[in-house]
């Protein structure tokens, strides 16, 4: 039995003793879900070279 089939049978033991709300790690919930939905892979953005930003040049103050 996987983890994932542990919780689920944790909660239907809370669901069938009448408990209306539990408390779980935001961890270990990460852990068993990653067996029914892995995270997708995350890619890297890698910023461009002498990328060219326009300015205006205008003030932030109240000018006279």
């Amino acid at each position: 039995m996987n983890e994932f089939q542990k919780f689920v049978m944790h909660v239907r033991n809370l669901q069938s003793k009448g408990t209306k709300q539990a408390t779980f790690n935001v961890d270990y919930l990460c852990d068993v879900l990653e067996h029914v939905s892995p995270l997708p892979v995350r890619k890297v953005q890698v910023e461009k070279e002498n990328e060219v930003v326009i300015a205006d040049g205008g003030g932030f103050g109240d000018e006279d």
